[in-house]
């Protein structure tokens, strides 16, 4: 049991930053529109 709580506990906060991350990119992108300048210039 304890082997699986760990497991489960170390994938959940392995998911949570990967999410933060994700969310934090996609906000930054969304905010500054990094995507659209760099489109323009191409």
């Amino acid at each position: 049991m304890d082997m699986s709580k760990k497991l489960v506990k170390h994938l959940f906060v392995l998911g949570s930053a990967t999410l933060l991350t994700l969310g934090a990119y996609v906000y930054a992108i969304m905010d500054y529109g990094i995507i659209d300048e760099y489109s323009k210039e191409a």
